[in-house]
């Protein structure tokens, strides 16, 4: 991959030309002052502080040295927070490509480096390439249980699975960096923070709610104490609780918080960045729980605007949303637009995520519902027997899930109506005879 651009943006101070040589105070003064602003979710200042300290860098050790290579990671975790995934793993890739070169592809600083590789791949939607950088850390950082990069690791595998539906590995995953990072680091470190939140995951969509509320909470409590209250991702943490609440039937709680939180970050990071759209789609999905479907489709359209420019059509995120979209338009009345939406949304997630995948799964069944108020059962029985097969392929929800016992229950009612339309055929069929 071509290495991007090393330019060090004009700042207060700074020496300008002449080939000034900064002392070693300047470099370390400016990775501290990134580093502040970085805690302080100032991510561009972040940035830009660590890009004049690469310039100097470069200058004085050259472009292959490790404490180049640290760096240029600096900068990848500032557009990885700043949502720009292609510069992140650009900056990732050459620091990796010096460590590997300069410590060797055993070392646990080469495996961190592998790790931002697989989350921005992950982000980007490259599934295969981000488990296999992850494998390839934990490979390496399973040796060193103590270190905090092999929980790190962990939990990044497991933020995979979960998304792929093995929600029963994801939890192994989870489980087993917890118990580490209690051993290793204390129970208020913002990586068991971390770790909590993806458990709280695993037990939403395995429809735990109450204890993934708790999960979530137990983050929170760690994150407002480290972090801050307003800090992003004790932001996100306290929208996750917004859901839980609302799939406890504590709506009007839900939308309470969905709204403040979106409102911060917002605020705070702009609106298109990714995890300020996160929040605004866990706001349309309150106004939903709340029956408000006009405000959730408003909510619901301008994420998709985003995520289709940002993200692309074949995102898995943008399928969401358009699933979502169609149901907010069944509710609605609009059975052919919600066909549509549904029909685009299962195109994509097919193609990301497979058709034997539970978000598949979802979507088939909720097309299928579509097809069956259209009086179209047999169309309707195609796309639940779908879902069902890719229900067998995600046995950690088990026969008493929801969606499981939906799925069932919507094959019932499509039989019967099956049952019903065969039988007027056949009326028909004899009225015609006889005439």
């Amino acid at each position: 991959m071509a290495a991007p651009p090393v330019f060090a943006p004009p700042r207060r101070g700074s020496a300008g030309g002449g080939g000034h040589v900064e002392s070693d105070s300047r470099l370390m003064g400016l990775i501290q002052e990134g580093h502040e602003a970085f805690h302080q979710a100032k991510y561009r200042q972040a940035m830009e502080c660590w890009m004049e300290a690469l310039a100097l860098r470069e200058t004085a050790l050259g472009g292959e040295h490790p404490d180049t290579a640290r760096i240029l990671i600096l900068i990848g975790n500032a557009f990885n927070k700043l949502g720009e995934d292609r510069p992140a793993l650009e900056f990732y890739s050459r620091g990796l490509a010096i460590r590997e070169k300069a410590l060797g592809p055993n070392h646990v600083e080469t495996a961190r480096a592998m790790s931002n590789m697989g989350i921005v791949h992950h982000k980007l939607g490259n599934i295969r390439e981000a488990l296999q950088y992850h494998r390839w850390a934990q490979s390496i950082t399973q040796r060193q249980v103590s270190h905090p990069e092999l929980p790190r690791t962990l939990c990044d595998i497991g933020d995979i699975l979960d998304e792929q539906g093995d929600y029963a590995g994801a939890h192994e995953h989870y489980s087993e960096a917890y118990s580490l990072q209690q051993r290793h680091l204390g129970v208020h470190h913002p990586d068991l923070a971390r770790t909590l939140v993806g458990m709280g995951n695993v037990l939403m969509h395995m429809a735990g709610y109450k204890h993934a509320k708790d999960k979530y909470e137990q983050a929170r409590a760690i994150q407002e104490r480290v972090l801050g209250v307003d800090h992003p991702a004790t932001l996100i943490t306290v929208s996750n609780v917004g859901l839980a609440y609302e799939k406890l039937g504590f709506c009007q709680k839900g939308l309470e918080i969905q709204k403040k939180t979106c409102d911060k970050m917002r605020s705070i990071l702009g609106n298109r960045h990714r995890d300020t759209v996160r929040t605004m789609s866990h706001l349309a999905q309150a106004y939903e729980a709340c029956g408000d479907y006009k405000k959730a489709h408003e909510w619901y359209d301008e994420v998709y605007s985003i995520r289709e420019k940002d993200l692309g059509l074949e995102h898995v995120d943008t399928a969401f949303v358009l699933s979502r979209l169609g149901t907010i338009s069944r509710k609605l009345g609009d059975l052919h637009k919600a066909m549509q939406y549904y029909s685009t949304a299962l195109a994509i997630s097919h193609k990301s995520l497979g058709a034997r995948h539970v978000g598949s799964a979802i979507i088939a069944h909720n097309l299928g519902g579509v097809f069956l108020r259209m009086g179209q059962p047999h169309l309707a029985m195609q796309q639940y027997q779908d879902a069902l097969h890719a229900m067998k392929n995600c046995s950690s929800l088990g026969q008493h899930h929801p969606f499981v016992v939906s799925v069932r229950e919507s094959m019932e009612r499509c039989a019967k109506a099956t049952q019903e339309a065969n039988a007027e055929v056949v009326d028909r069929l004899e009225a015609i005879s006889i005439a």
